[in-house]
């Protein structure tokens, strides 16, 4: 009989925080079934037959809202070991291989409501992702230094000041009826907005409930509750490039956009939570060419949820994790302060990527505690 291992657990009710045990045999399996199985040996050849175009970049988001947690590092991880391996090409020439990150700065900093209407001030105009930079920036150029892979940074307005955006936007006007039911059932708008241009305000109708679409001039005027109107033309990309959207409508665009650019090959990099359901209904079903998806693990809490920085910054929301001496993995600040090392997150993500039958699994934040047991 295995040595048995105690975890520390949260008691289930939300108002306690008296530590449970549970104990385990410190043996991790890997059952085989699905991609697990049928991609176990050959996913980087399965990657690369796509790759077609002179470029490959792996996109990666984040809402900068917070410090990186353990579940933003291993996504990554996982992008910079991919985009390593694929630009590596073992099977012939080396390749052009970029990481991209997009930051989702149009994400609510401040939100109110005004007339019966939720409005909501962007990161990008109060300017509270600043704060939280640094973090996504040094995780950038550490992995850069373990995998070689070069990266970059992208704002939402660099990316929708590309060429294509004016033409992918108004598609998306011209079937906003049509994509609301899927998209926006609760209100039935596209969540299509711009910040109000006057001085001292940046409020927008966080699910577009006022926006008025002119087909024919192909312009969208917005509300603000205290300046009123104000029309965005969509027809430029300086125009476009004022948007925002919110999840789901901005994984369309950027699908949509994807497909238009003639000398990139794009692989979107993203945390499992977006698979399956959600994917199916509100990306597969309103396009008519596939893009290229790849989820990384997500890591789980003691319950199987998502860890989840939105939790994180709320008060007490993992208490019984720092009572345990694992804040370093839900704060990306307390993991530096604690002088840990990234290099260990990402040489298990480069196993998983070397023996791809580890990648289709979710792991818990114990698992990923006992990655830094012995290395303090």
């Amino acid at each position: 009989m295995s040595d048995l291992q105690p975890i520390h657990q949260d008691a289930a009710s939300h108002n306690s925080h008296d530590l449970k045990t549970i104990e385990h045999d410190g043996v991790s399996h890997d059952p085989k079934g699905a991609a697990s199985h049928i991609f176990r040996k050959n996913l980087i050849d399965h990657l690369t037959q796509y790759c077609m175009k002179p470029r490959t970049i792996l996109h990666v988001g984040a809402q900068p809202n917070s410090t990186p947690h353990v579940g933003t590092l291993v996504t990554f991880s996982v992008a910079f070991a991919l985009a390593k391996r694929i630009q590596e090409n073992p099977s012939g020439s080396p390749r052009d291989v970029l990481i991209s990150l997009d930051l989702v700065d149009t994400a609510p900093s401040q939100q109110r409501m005004e007339g019966g209407i939720k409005y909501q001030q962007s990161h990008r105009y109060t300017g509270e992702m600043h704060k939280y930079m640094d973090g996504f920036k040094q995780t950038m150029q550490s992995l850069h230094s373990y995998s070689g892979v070069p990266w970059r940074i992208r704002t939402q307005e660099e990316f929708l000041s590309h060429p294509e955006m004016p033409s992918v936007v108004q598609d998306i006007v011209r079937r906003r009826e049509e994509l609301a039911k899927s998209l926006a059932p609760e209100t039935g708008h596209l969540a299509i907005r711009a910040t109000c241009p006057h001085a001292n305000c940046g409020l927008s109708d966080k699910h577009g409930i006022r926006n008025v679409y002119n087909d024919k001039e192909k312009t969208i005027v917005f509300h603000c509750p205290f300046h009123g109107e104000y029309t965005v033309d969509i027809t430029t990309t300086s125009g476009v490039s004022r948007l925002e959207f919110n999840t789901p409508l901005r994984n369309l665009v950027r699908a949509m956009a994807f497909m238009r650019e003639p000398d990139v090959t794009y692989i979107h990099v993203t945390g499992a939570d977006y698979s399956g359901y959600y994917q199916e209904q509100l990306l597969w079903r309103h396009i008519n060419q596939p893009v290229l998806v790849f989820y990384s693990p997500l890591i789980l809490d003691w319950s199987g949820a998502k860890l989840s920085k939105s939790l994180y910054v709320k008060k007490d929301a993992y208490k019984y994790l720092v009572e345990q001496g694992l804040e370093y993995l839900v704060s990306y600040e307390v993991f530096m302060k604690q002088g840990r090392e990234l290099r260990i997150i990402y040489d298990e993500v480069s196993d998983w990527v070397a023996n791809p039958f580890k990648l289709f699994r979710s792991y818990s934040i114990y698992y990923m505690s006992n990655l830094f047991q012995g290395k303090d």
